[in-house]
This record gives C-alpha cells, structure tokens and sequence, in this order.
C-alpha cells in the first residue's frame, strides 16, 4: 500500500481551506465513506477537504494523510501547504488618459512590496462606483503597470478600479477609482504656429494651445529639411 500526494489542487490555503487529491495502489473498501474515482495508470485517487482552519497564523504547514486499505493496511504521507489569508497591498497613482483613436490609457505605481502580486485586476463601470468586483474586466501579469483599453465606444465615459491579487487567489480591496471619455475624433489642433530664428543658431516654435486644450496629453514637434 503507498500514500502519494499527486495532483495538488492548490498548494495555498485561503479561508481555512484547500482541496488535495492523492493517490493509493489500493481501493479503499472499509465503509469509511470515502469516495474513490479511477485515475490513469490504475491509480485510485482520492480527493480530500484539508482544514487549517485551526491553525493561528500564515505560513507553512505540513498535513499528514492516512491510507487504509480493506486489509487495515496503513500508509503514510505528508503535504506542505502555506496558509494565506493576507491580500497584497494595493497598487497607487492610478491615472486614466485618453488617447488617439478613442482608447484609454491606464497607468499605476505597482503594489509595494510587489513581491506578493501576481496580477492586477481591472475593473471597469460606466458609472462613478458601478464596478462589479465579481468579475474582472481585463487582467495584466505582475510586474506590468499599464493598460490600453481599445473595447470603447466614442463619447462614453468609463470609470476604473485596479486591484491587486496574489497567487493563492487573495485581492485587496481599494477603491481608488479614476475616469476617461473616450474620444475617436482626436484632438483639436493647435493654431498660430510660428516658427523664428533666434541666436546661437536656434529655432524658437511657438503657438497657440488647443480649445479645448482638456483632451491634450501632449504636442507632437515635426521637423524636415525639405
């Protein structure tokens, strides 16, 4: 008889609990209402609710798990889960700019320490605080402070929500909301450009901003020699 973890559900445990499945070389037939499924290669697997709800405090914990065939044939094993009920802090400077083609550009500062992170979760609404945190909107990989948003329809303003989540599924809570009107027209140009040599050598570019100047992130500068 043998006792061998195999197909970790999940090596984190949050909320006191985490599903193991292991195997044995032997059906389990002793009433014990344990339900055994047939696996590949003629392995019995058997799945199994751990909890930890117990235990009192984060970490690493080692559980042991018995195998018992119809013989009272014993075997032993062990599995070491990590406990984590701790969401990771909550990335900061959220901005949203619109740009050309009626996209949305998001930035953030990434979560610090970020070494808990493993993704950011992008929630979106067409309403001030109408996020459904159920469900993310788009999902961006550790590590990427950014994200263009292109499903957008012009003149419709959009308000976002980034969390962050780590591997055992945790997700801060923060509600730092910010907002953009996606725009597909562009911008609108600006007038009385003018172009004068000065000395030294350089040429001085002035002109008149944009109206209305609100959408602007930037001035493109343009150059040739012909």
């Amino acid at each position: 008889l043998t006792a061998d973890f195999s197909n970790i559900d999940s090596q984190y445990v949050t909320g006191g609990e985490s599903v193991v499945n292991w195997g044995t070389d032997s059906v389990d037939n002793n009433g014990d209402g344990k339900t055994d499924e047939p696996a590949e290669q003629g392995i019995y697997v058997i799945s199994y609710l751990i909890s930890l709800v117990n235990t009192k405090a984060n970490g690493s914990h080692s559980v042991p798990v018995t195998a018992t065939d119809a013989a009272s044939n014993t075997a032993t094993s062990s599995i070491s889960l990590t406990l984590d009920n701790t969401a990771p802090p909550a990335p900061t400077s959220l901005s949203a700019t619109a740009i050309a083609g009626g996209s949305i550009k998001l930035t953030w500062t990434a979560s610090s320490p970020e070494t808990d992170v493993s993704q950011y979760n992008i929630y979106r609404a067409t309403t001030s605080a109408g996020q459904d945190y159920s469900s993310t909107t788009y999902t961006v990989s550790a590590g990427i402070t950014t994200y263009t948003d292109t499903a957008t329809t012009d003149g419709q303003t959009y308000y976002y929500v980034v969390r962050a989540q780590d591997a055992a599924g945790n997700i801060e809570t923060n509600t730092n909301e910010v907002s953009a009107t996606a725009s597909g027209t562009g911008s609108p140009a600006p007038t009385n450009l003018t172009a004068t040599a000065i000395a030294g050598g350089s040429i001085q570019l002035t002109w008149t901003a944009s109206s209305p100047e609100t959408n602007v992130a930037q001035y493109n500068v343009y150059r040739a020699t012909s």
